[in-house]
Protein backbone atom coordinates (compact mmCIF):
# COMPACT_ATOMS: atom_id res chain seq x y z
CA UNK A 1 0.00 0.00 0.00
CA UNK A 2 1.10 3.22 -0.59
CA UNK A 3 2.25 6.23 1.85
CA UNK A 4 -0.11 8.11 0.71
CA UNK A 5 -3.28 6.22 1.86
CA UNK A 6 -1.50 4.81 5.16
CA UNK A 7 -3.15 7.75 7.29
CA UNK A 8 -6.90 6.32 5.60
CA UNK A 9 -8.74 5.35 8.69
CA UNK A 10 -10.50 1.20 8.82
CA UNK A 11 -13.66 2.87 9.21
CA UNK A 12 -13.46 5.08 5.83
CA UNK A 13 -12.08 2.09 4.16
CA UNK A 14 -15.21 0.14 5.31
CA UNK A 15 -17.46 3.03 4.04
CA UNK A 16 -15.80 2.74 0.70
CA UNK A 17 -16.01 -0.76 0.40
CA UNK A 18 -19.71 -0.55 1.48
CA UNK A 19 -20.59 2.22 -0.88
CA UNK A 20 -18.56 0.38 -4.01
CA UNK A 21 -20.24 -2.87 -3.29
CA UNK A 22 -23.91 -1.16 -3.08
CA UNK A 23 -23.25 0.54 -6.41
CA UNK A 24 -21.96 -2.73 -7.85
CA UNK A 25 -24.89 -4.60 -6.75
CA UNK A 26 -27.12 -1.90 -8.55
CA UNK A 27 -25.66 -2.32 -11.26
CA UNK A 28 -25.91 -5.72 -11.93
CA UNK A 29 -28.93 -5.36 -10.54
CA UNK A 30 -30.34 -3.11 -13.49
CA UNK A 31 -30.05 -6.64 -15.73
CA UNK A 32 -30.83 -9.02 -13.35
CA UNK A 33 -33.14 -7.66 -10.75
CA UNK A 34 -32.93 -11.68 -9.31
CA UNK A 35 -29.61 -11.13 -8.33
CA UNK A 36 -30.01 -8.04 -6.60
CA UNK A 37 -32.84 -9.30 -4.48
CA UNK A 38 -30.64 -12.40 -3.62
CA UNK A 39 -28.05 -10.66 -2.35
CA UNK A 40 -29.85 -8.21 -0.66
CA UNK A 41 -31.75 -10.92 1.17
CA UNK A 42 -28.94 -13.03 1.93
CA UNK A 43 -27.21 -9.84 3.67
CA UNK A 44 -30.69 -8.88 6.07
CA UNK A 45 -30.42 -12.96 6.87
CA UNK A 46 -27.04 -13.19 7.73
CA UNK A 47 -27.22 -9.85 9.54
CA UNK A 48 -29.89 -11.46 11.67
CA UNK A 49 -27.58 -15.02 12.49
CA UNK A 50 -26.60 -14.97 15.90
CA UNK A 51 -23.09 -14.97 14.83
CA UNK A 52 -23.03 -12.04 13.03
CA UNK A 53 -24.61 -10.15 16.29
CA UNK A 54 -21.35 -7.70 16.80
CA UNK A 55 -21.22 -6.77 13.43
CA UNK A 56 -25.42 -6.03 12.93
CA UNK A 57 -25.43 -2.65 12.36
CA UNK A 58 -22.79 -2.80 9.46
CA UNK A 59 -25.25 -5.32 8.12
CA UNK A 60 -28.13 -3.17 8.34
CA UNK A 61 -26.18 -0.57 7.05
CA UNK A 62 -24.94 -1.93 3.65
CA UNK A 63 -28.77 -3.35 3.40
CA UNK A 64 -29.75 0.10 3.86
CA UNK A 65 -27.41 1.71 1.50
CA UNK A 66 -28.11 -1.28 -1.02
CA UNK A 67 -32.19 -0.41 -0.78
CA UNK A 68 -31.69 3.32 -1.22
CA UNK A 69 -29.51 2.84 -4.68
CA UNK A 70 -31.92 0.90 -6.18
CA UNK A 71 -35.25 3.05 -4.37
CA UNK A 72 -33.43 6.14 -5.98
CA UNK A 73 -33.34 4.52 -9.29
CA UNK A 74 -36.91 3.36 -9.36
CA UNK A 75 -37.94 6.80 -8.63
CA UNK A 76 -35.54 7.63 -11.52
CA UNK A 77 -37.46 5.43 -13.82
CA UNK A 78 -40.79 6.22 -13.31
CA UNK A 79 -40.74 9.79 -13.64
CA UNK A 80 -41.33 10.93 -17.40
CA UNK A 81 -38.94 12.11 -20.19
CA UNK A 82 -40.81 15.20 -19.77
CA UNK A 83 -40.20 15.23 -15.67
CA UNK A 84 -36.55 14.90 -16.20
CA UNK A 85 -34.33 18.26 -16.31
CA UNK A 86 -32.23 19.09 -19.16
CA UNK A 87 -29.55 20.77 -20.00
CA UNK A 88 -29.62 23.51 -21.94
CA UNK A 89 -26.62 25.88 -23.33
CA UNK A 90 -26.78 29.82 -24.09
Amino acid sequence: MSEEYSDVSDSARIAALQVGFAALLELVGRDHPEVHFRVTECLRQSGEMAVNAPYRRGFSELTEMVEALSDQRSTADRRSPNDKQTHTDG
